[in-house]
């Protein structure tokens, strides 16, 4: 838990200090591990007596996924970009990491 937590925070702050897609694929390898490695050890820390394989965290995790997966598509809402969001694209796009 402690690892997959210290991942995550590793790739807010590169999201938050860097620009462009190799800090972004990091961040995103980072997060998804980190991710991973805390939302593993669910069942052990939602049971008095530390069980890993405590039935119900399936169902928990079925929940997480499902919640984040319509979170994210909420969020997703197409709209015009404002002309400030326009500048920092092109200017992404003109000074690339690769």
């Amino acid at each position: 838990m402690l690892w997959g937590g210290l991942l995550m925070l590793v790739a807010l702050v590169m999201l938050f200090s860097f620009v462009g897609g190799h800090a972004r694929v990091i961040a995103a390898w980072a997060g998804g591990i980190g991710f991973g490695l805390s939302i593993d050890e669910l069942g052990k820390f939602i049971t008095s007596d530390n069980d890993y394989f405590f039935r119900p965290t399936v169902g928990l995790l079925y929940i997480v996924f499902v919640s984040l997966f319509l979170t994210f598509r909420a969020l997703d809402i197409r709209r015009p970009l404002r002309p400030r969001e326009a500048l920092a694209n092109a200017a992404d796009a003109l000074c690339p990491t690769w």
